[in-house]
């Protein structure tokens, strides 16, 4: 889920993994907490896409990726 800015922008990201208090559901919080402190502050989202680690196909190589990813779509 994401919240947009007052420009319509993305500007807050939330993900929930569905296993309260696993190792998981902490990582998956604190990566959504990361990634609307930087759209806040005004780092693009395709800056933040482009950073992440990739397969050699181009896919993202992790759940944060996969998740800037299909919030990239929606803009």
């Amino acid at each position: 889920m994401y919240i947009p800015s007052v420009d319509g922008s993305i500007g807050e990201a939330f993900l929930n993994t569905g296993k309260t208090n696993s190792s998981l559901d902490a990582l998956s919080s604190d990566a959504a907490i990361l990634l609307s402190i930087a759209l806040q502050f005004g780092c693009p989202l395709d800056e933040l896409r482009h950073a992440i680690k990739r397969d050699g196909k181009g896919r993202a190589a992790s759940f944060i990726g996969e998740a800037l990813d299909r919030l990239g779509d929606l803009s």
